[in-house]
């Protein structure tokens, strides 16, 4: 199948005719981007590049574009990324056609004829390589002939001309030692071997040594430039072919001598020309770069990304030859800058190619000269400027969509398009983000040119350089500052309304958070990423939530909100009353809870001592048991001894009665015989007692222990369990009050009588309560209003308090309005606050008073809840480029 569609290829290679321009008649793309690099000049910033029938139809700053763009254009907006055209490579071994062929010269080997067009090219996309020359072969003098192609596949079938931009783009010569080894060639006759057509021995071939070489090649170019060359051998009709249309001639020469060579031999037949990979550029110092016959020179990095070579030691005495880039540096400064191209060492290595170009950097390069070496530069050296290697009006809507601006280390090809289609496109799921801005704000201080990683929504690293894996998804954002997402403490956004019902305090507020909420969308725009929610009918329970497409509860409850209005005698006495309330019931089920954690530990003891018990008394009941089994063994063992012992004396008896006993008299014998058995005290049998006669085992003296009694429970009101986490510190208390009395009442009843975490949320009464404030370590929720005026005089709420040391935090009261908390706070920044006290205290600051671990600071650990912002925090000229919530982009300014 694979030489199938070879074929298919070269045929539409060979009647090809040319490339056909469609009329324009598809819908526009407008893409949007922070900068876009044409490929031949500057880079242009906040740009639209427009494109339609995969041409390029437009590109230019979009305040002097956007009113061309058709209404029903497709938009595109790729916000910090930046576009460049997609990359031509000047020269590569793509091919089979590079397996060299036995002979040294064949200028009819084309390189487009053993090219796949469906191969897997994927990884050249993924790198933003697009258009690459073929080279036919690296080992023998005049292996053939390069082409260029595009190497994403469309519809190669109906249009073959979208990939095929040259099927012979130049002649390769080979000066290098590698070539100057041809092996000899050995033609067997046709037919029989006869004295007329003997074997022959194997001849050697041309270019055994460059002098040699170069003398073949003098003769050969003469040969092929007469007259009837053209109707001769193959090799020399093809290259007659060749040189009569003015082919470049394409050289691998490394020292010296062999470009020196290339030189005089392009002079000498007034061939155009181009060097590949040499290493001493000195025969180059009288070239005329302004000359149409000299195409340019193509240099390699000389070193492989990640590996370890060992340059060679030049010869003593022997200056080193300068480095690749020093050598880029000084054909610049001679004017061949335009006509410089950089390719991989190894096509290998083509996945790396930024990385690779990087290096030129070192010798002072630009970015833009180094970007011209991969674009623009290597297209006019292949002829092919006018279709890709730049993005003007006409060209192939060849691009690559990078991270960052290109050669950068934050820079990641995200996209590639050819002909206006993606072919390439980066997984943008991955759970490996790296975030980059000019500055960063972190609890430690601001880290310049700095970054957050993070993995799986959390933050992984944060600093001027971070490890990242290889897939990370990385943006930078350009001269911009990234602080914490900020907590706006009281808004009425989370259910899609105000909420104004009176609430049980242990109603969960988290169950009626809406999804998709168009207002969340719109505040989250002002760098507000979570915030706390209550019913404005108090006392109430208070939500810390997300702000992300389906808000998500911090924590819930995270605090009871209660006020002290209206009569403040009156309200003191009902808010006394309700925390006596809570706090007895606290306290009912804090001594359950001791009685009963001392009933589970007397429990254990108990079973602990019961099974100590049950084993004691089975054991003695086992014992007796055994004691029992014995002496009824020892019974029977004694009546089967007596058994026994009877038998033997009624044996002895009989012998008597029919033998008396030798010497006794018969009336003795039977007296004998008439008295009763006795048996010597000393058998163990007379002396055993019976079982009837054996005590009973004595019982072990073991005493049952007795089970401990539960507790028992107080009765449960779940209005009221929120007063135990209250009481016992995990939630805080919000008090709104209205003036300097409501403060006093309000640090004594929770502060002095409870000693409950308390926020008072006030504004001007704070003012004058502050030693009071600050000796009780309350902190102080201000807003909407921050800035009022007293006796004709402005006063500065929060810059008041903070040089009081009194913790700060914010609060908008509004919904959509929730995006202009920041600007209010700017206000107070602009009239004395602190910038450092100002996002403190809509940051890690309340955090840390609500127990939100896990928010409020860019350290690692934490949520990575992100805001980007054009300049610093809380300066009114600042904007909010991004917000990041859980490591996921919920908002991008788009500015048009």
């Amino acid at each position: 199948m694979k030489y199938f569609a070879q074929c298919v290829f070269l045929l539409s290679a060979l009647l090809w005719p040319g490339p056909v321009v469609s009329a324009q008649t598809g819908i526009v793309d407008a893409y949007f981007a922070r900068a876009i690099w044409p490929g031949d000049g500057p880079a242009i910033v906040d740009a639209v590049l427009l494109v339609q029938d995969g041409k390029v139809l437009a590109i230019g700053p979009r305040d002097q574009l956007g009113q061309d763009i058709p209404a029903n254009a497709r938009r595109h907006h790729l916000s910090n990324q930046t576009l460049i055209p997609g990359l031509v490579i000047a020269q590569t071994a793509l091919v089979e056609s590079t397996n060299d062929s036995d002979y040294t010269l064949t200028p009819e080997v084309r390189a487009i004829d053993g090219f796949d067009p469906f191969d897997d090219f994927d990884r050249l996309l993924a790198a933003g390589i697009t258009t690459v020359q073929l080279s036919p072969g690296s080992r023998r003098l005049m292996p053939g002939q390069g082409s260029v192609v595009k190497l994403a596949l469309d519809d190669f079938a109906d249009n073959p001309e979208k990939q095929i931009l040259s099927t012979s783009e130049s002649l390769r010569i080979d000066l290098t030692r590698d070539a100057l080894q041809p092996p000899t060639i050995y033609e067997p006759p046709v037919g029989a071997v006869s004295e007329d057509r003997p074997l022959e021995p194997t001849r050697a071939q041309l270019g055994t040594s460059l002098a040699q070489a170069i003398v073949g090649l003098d003769a050969l170019f003469t040969e092929a430039n007469a007259a009837e060359a053209e109707q001769g051998e193959d090799a020399l009709a093809a290259l007659a072919q060749l040189l009569r249309n003015k082919i470049k001639l394409r050289f691998a020469a490394e020292n010296g001598a062999e470009v020196q060579a290339a030189l005089q031999l392009a002079d000498k037949f007034q061939m155009k020309w181009l060097l590949v990979d040499p290493l001493d550029i000195a025969p180059l110092a009288a070239v005329d770069w302004t000359s149409e016959r000299v195409v340019g020179v193509v240099l390699n990095p000389e070193f492989r990304p990640g590996r370890i070579t060992n340059p060679s030691v030049p010869l003593r005495g022997q200056a080193p030859l300068p480095t690749v880039w020093e050598r880029a540096k000084q054909l610049v400064a001679a004017g061949a800058g335009d006509k410089l191209a950089i390719r991989a060492t190894i096509d290998a290595d083509l996945d790396d190619l930024f990385f690779l170009a990087a290096s030129f950097g070192r010798a002072g390069l630009s970015t833009e000269q180094i970007l011209k070496m991969l674009t623009i530069n290597p297209a006019r050296m292949l002829g092919v400027e006018n279709r890709v290697g730049s993005l003007r009006p006409g060209a192939d809507a060849d691009f690559v969509v990078l991270s960052a601006a290109p050669l950068t280390g934050s820079a990641r090809v995200l996209a590639t398009y050819s002909d206006g289609v993606e072919v390439f496109q980066a997984e943008l799921s991955s759970e490996s983000t790296l975030v980059t801005a000019a500055q960063v704000y972190t609890p430690t201080g601001i880290v310049t040119d700095g970054g957050v990683s993070i993995n799986n929504g959390k933050i992984a690293g944060v600093g001027s350089s971070l490890t990242s894996p290889p897939h990370t998804i990385r943006k930078h954002f350009e001269n911009a500052v990234i602080v914490p997402g900020l907590l706006d403490c009281q808004t009425s956004l989370g259910i899609g309304g105000n909420l104004g019902d009176q609430l049980p305090l242990n109603t969960k507020l988290a169950e009626l958070l809406a999804r998709d909420d168009d207002q969340i969308a719109l505040a989250r725009q002002g760098g507000v990423t979570m915030a706390l929610l209550s019913s404005t009918r108090l006392p109430s329970p208070v939500i810390a939530f997300k702000f992300s497409d389906q808000p998500h509860s911090l924590k819930d409850p995270v605090a009871i909100r209660f006020e002290i209005q209206g009569n403040v005698t009156a309200a003191e006495a009902s808010l006394s009353r309700t925390l006596a309330t809570g706090k007895a019931y606290s306290d009912a089920w804090d001594k359950y809870d001791a009685e009963y954690a001392s009933y589970q530990k007397q429990l254990k003891e108990y079973e602990a001592a019961k099974l100590k018990y049950d084993a004691a008394v089975k054991a003695a009941a086992e014992k007796a048991a055994a004691e029992k089994a014995a002496a009824e063994k020892a019974k029977t063992t004694e009546k089967g001894e007596a058994e026994k012992n009877s038998a033997e004396t009624g044996k002895d008896t009989g012998n008597a009665e029919n033998k008396p006993d030798e010497g006794k008299p018969a009336e003795k014998a039977e007296s004998d015989a008439s008295k009763p058995e006795t048996k010597p005290t000393t058998d163990k049998t007379t002396t055993s007692p019976s079982t009837s006669d054996k005590a009973e085992p004595a019982k072990p003296d073991l005493k049952e222990p007795t089970k401990p009694e539960e507790p028992k429970k107080p009765k449960a009101v779940e209005a009221l369990d929120p007063y135990r986490d209250l009481f016992h510190g995990r939630i805080a208390a919000l008090v709104n009050v209205s003036d300097p009395r409501a403060v006093e009442i309000a640090v004594k009843l929770f502060r002095q009588s409870y000693d409950i975490r308390t926020a008072i949320v006030t504004g001007e009464a704070a003012v004058d309560n502050v030693a009071l404030l600050a000796k009780h370590e309350v902190m102080v929720i201000l807003g909407p209003t921050l800035v009022g005026e007293r006796d004709g005089q402005v006063i500065n709420y929060p810059a008041e308090l903070s040089v009081a040391g009194i913790p700060l935090a914010f609060q908008s009261q509004a919904s959509t309005g929730a995006s202009e908390l920041p600007d209010a706070i700017a206000f107070a920044v602009y009239q004395g606050l602190g910038r450092t006290e100002a996002l403190n205290a809509m940051s890690r600051g309340p955090a840390e008073f609500f127990k939100l671990d896990t928010v409020g600071a860019i350290e690692v650990g934490r949520d990575a809840d992100l805001v980007v912002l054009t300049g610093p925090p809380f300066e009114i000229s600042s904007q909010v480029l991004a917000v990041m919530i859980d490591g996921r982009w919920v908002y991008e300014k788009e500015s048009e």
